[in-house]
């Protein structure tokens, strides 16, 4: 079975926009012998909204953030891969928590790091390293492409939010270099086949992708060389 049949994806939408029907990717869970749901049948609620998900968990997301920005920034140390590993941890943490509440990555904030992301390149470039902009560019254009061919024929498999933010991925670890898009590809992936045995306990047919593809780019950027 493919990855993207196993793992749900993440329907990208704006945080205003209601959910449309049929477009849910909660799974149905079995009840307890006294009928309530299981912890894990309420994590994640396709219906919530990203603000509500980030208040409620806010002091979590932040220490979150405040815990994963170190390694990367001390990888990277006073070079040109410092602003875009900053920027991912501050952008990948908030976002791996709105995927698991909400299974959507809301295009505003994938619109505001590639906003931000975008002239971080571009200076790059003009700094002398223009090698680490080229790289960053291709990466996410190779990334984008694959990703929305599994778009287009995995009929509900990948969603455009996927497509989305594997391009910030490949454009944030292609700024490093090629074997850290290689090496973030493989740690997400892992990170994502570790869960199946969870899966298997509570019951569940899939669980949102995106957490485990930024949790991989975030460990790649704290291991790979500069």
């Amino acid at each position: 079975m493919s990855e993207a049949e196993v793992f749900e994806t993440d329907m990208s939408t704006d945080e205003t926009d209601p959910p449309e029907a049929g477009t849910s990717t909660s799974e149905t869970t079995d009840t307890s012998e006294t009928g309530a749901a299981p912890p894990e049948a309420v994590a994640a609620e396709p219906g919530r909204r990203p603000s509500e998900v980030l208040r409620r968990h806010r002091w979590s997301v932040a220490a979150l953030v405040v815990i994963a920005a170190p390694a990367p920034a001390l990888r990277a140390g006073w070079s040109v891969q410092l602003a875009p590993a900053l920027l991912a941890v501050l952008f990948a943490v908030p976002l791996a928590a709105i995927d698991m509440g909400t299974r959507r990555l809301p295009n505003r904030w994938l619109a505001a790091w590639a906003a931000l992301l975008a002239p971080v390149l571009a200076a790059a470039a003009l700094a002398g390293h223009p090698a680490a902009a080229l790289r960053g560019v291709l990466a996410a254009a190779l990334l984008a492409v694959c990703y929305f061919l599994l778009y287009v024929v995995s009929r509900g498999g990948v969603g455009m939010g996927d497509v989305k933010v594997m391009a910030l991925v490949g454009a944030t670890l292609g700024a490093r270099s090629w074997g850290a898009v290689l090496g973030g590809l493989m740690a997400g992936s892992l990170l994502a086949l570790l869960a199946v045995p969870w899966m298997i306990r509570t019951g569940r047919r899939s669980v949102a992708y995106g957490p485990f593809v930024l949790a991989g780019m975030l460990l790649t950027l704290a291991l790979a060389p500069v």
